[in-house]
């Protein structure tokens, strides 16, 4: 997961998600041998400080990858510098120059299908805020990369596998709709997960899995050259 804000407010609630920077392939299973990316990535300490106070004693060991360790408690997340809002902003115009797929609703239902790893597409959705609202009964799914215009919410079931980019911020969580049935957001990413409002708040079931061969599959979306080239930690520092 990658925050291209400078200021962010992480909200972390329970203990049923997890971010691993460890690479996966195409069915989840991590990959033996290959180099760890940080669980969460973000632009400055601030923001690196800030994620890190929003876990709790308990939720520390669910964000894992470079930089981790179990004892002492020590969650992956660093800072890398890496884009800022301006250059997402700029990411997200160019790969809308390629052929992609408007959504044009502002919820994505069970049976909903945003490209297939067989076909991965570029889908663009335009509202300023959409809402997954499939359920256990009937998954939404997608392929490539999706790009929200505005915050992306997930109430229901959604698995992705590629790249994810969110201009306004995350939800994954468990609500009450107006008529009374309660949605516990479950996301599985497999890929990688970047925000430029990252005032993510995780209260469902959510699993970010960095996976190498995910990012492939999003670079093949929209004739090919999409994905982006891996950002390299070039320095760290400690946080307790």
């Amino acid at each position: 997961m990658y925050a291209a804000s400078d200021n962010i407010s992480p909200q972390f609630s329970g203990n049923s998600f997890f971010v691993d920077g460890n690479d996966h392939n195409l069915f989840g299973s991590r990959v033996a041998g290959t180099g760890a990316k940080p669980g969460i990535s973000t632009r400055n300490d601030t923001a690196t400080n800030d994620t890190v106070s929003a876990l709790n004693g308990s939720q520390m060991n669910n964000i894992q990858g470079l930089g981790y360790s179990a004892s002492p408690a020590k969650p992956s997340v660093m800072t890398t510098s890496g884009p800022s809002i301006d250059d997402l902003n700029q990411m997200i115009d160019d790969l809308l120059t390629k052929p992609h797929v408007d959504w044009t609703s502002n919820r994505i239902n069970a049976g909903d299908a945003l490209g297939t790893i067989g076909s991965p597409q570029i889908t663009y959705l335009t509202q300023t805020d959409v809402t997954v609202k499939a359920t256990a009964n009937g998954n939404a799914s997608g392929a490539g990369i999706l790009v929200a215009n505005g915050s992306l919410t997930i109430n229901g079931t959604f698995d992705f596998v590629g790249w994810i980019i969110v201009r306004g911020s995350t939800t994954i969580s468990t609500t009450t709709n107006s008529d009374g049935m309660t949605l516990v957001g479950t996301a599985n990413i497999l890929g990688s997960l970047w925000t430029g409002d990252f005032n993510i708040k995780i209260g469902g079931n959510a699993n970010v899995l960095y996976s190498s061969a995910a990012m492939q599959l999003a670079g093949g979306s929209g004739g090919g050259g999409s994905a982006p080239a891996s950002m390299i930690v070039t320095s760290y520092q400690e946080v307790y």
